[in-house]
């Protein structure tokens, strides 16, 4: 927001929001006949609005554009659906995931959470995961690491889907990124035994920042050296499984890497490892801080400047001060 001359301005909501490190109660159900669309993944009983608690950011977070993609908008505010655009489903389904599916660190922590809490149902073939066609060729892998193989799921082909029975949990909205709990600790557990064949001997790790993407790191190169100079693996997440990469994480001391889905796996560590995160200070809610917490990690936050599209250039000096200190 602006500011007067001689006042200091601060665009709402800050990082340090009190609110955005709440407590929120973790939910399950099971629901008959539930909607679900394909691309805003909004999930509602038929004719009965869209649930809020399972929903990513809840009800005024589903973005309308996306639902729009699906449904027509009706005058009123509503969302309808032609019955040629519906498939129908029968028995009990567990949906995958939300909207933000196709990012790595939702995919991991939210998605493959649905996976964790109904494995019991999965295993024994009383129910089945339902998703449209998967985002990205990595994703395959890991549901069926995950003990979800092609026979254990449906893959849905309409722009809406009406489900018999379906197994709901607030993993549908976020929680297992924004909100851990107690189920976090159980279900990374789970994850090891899942994806890591055998620990990697580096102890200490960077994640590289995707090119193509916000929150770019400009001096990315002189960082990596710098990290390379302390003996730091350089981790690039497009060049490696994510068998691979959780084999790495669970072997590691020390993690540094920029705010985003570089640290989704970083609970891999396990107890008092450390995690050194470069924040952009235009960030609005540093999650990792709740992840880090939960599972016993040492977190070392560096905030940035941000210049143009929410990039930084990392503080060099600050790093490497941090660092120094983590090994004194």
């Amino acid at each position: 927001m602006g500011s007067a001359p001689g006042e200091i301005g601060v665009s709402p909501p800050w990082f340090l929001s009190t609110e955005t490190y709440s407590p929120r109660a973790f939910l399950e159900a099971r629901v008959a006949s539930t909607l679900i669309t394909r691309h805003a993944k909004a999930i509602g009983p038929v004719a009965g609005g869209f649930l809020d608690e399972f929903n990513i950011s809840g009800g005024p977070g589903i973005p309308r554009q996306l639902l729009a993609m699906d449904m027509r908008e009706e005058p009123d505010g509503g969302f309808s659906a032609s019955l040629g655009d519906v498939e129908r489903v029968a028995g009990l389904s567990v949906p995958l995931g939300h909207w933000g599916l196709a990012t790595f660190g939702h995919f991991m922590l939210d998605a493959l959470l649905q996976l964790y809490l109904n494995r019991e149902i999965l295993t024994e073939g009383s129910a089945r995961v339902v998703h449209w066609p998967l985002e990205e060729p990595w994703m395959e892998d890991v549901l069926v690491a995950c003990g979800a193989p092609s026979a254990r799921r449906r893959i849905l082909r309409k722009p809406v889907a009406v489900l018999q029975s379906a197994a709901l949990s607030s993993a549908l909205a976020a929680h297992g990124v924004y909100f851990p709990g107690s189920y976090s600790r159980p279900f990374f557990e789970w994850l090891r035994l899942s994806l890591v064949q055998s620990p990697k001997s580096e102890r200490w790790i960077y994640v590289r920042r995707p090119k193509g993407v916000r929150r770019q790191i400009l001096n990315q190169t002189e960082l990596e050296n710098l990290l390379i100079d302390r003996g730091f693996y350089v981790l690039d997440p497009a060049q490696i499984s994510v068998a691979d990469q959780a084999g790495l994480f669970s072997g590691a001391e020390t993690i540094v890497s920029a705010w985003g889905s570089g640290l989704t796996l970083a609970p891999l560590l396990k107890g008092q490892k450390n995690v050194v995160e470069l924040l952009p200070a235009s960030v609005t809610d540093p999650w990792f801080f709740r992840q880090a917490a939960v599972h016993g990690l040492r977190y070392f936050p560096i905030v940035h400047a941000v210049v143009d599209e929410d990039a930084i250039v990392a503080d060099l000096d600050r790093i490497g001060r941090r660092l120094d200190n983590l090994t004194d």
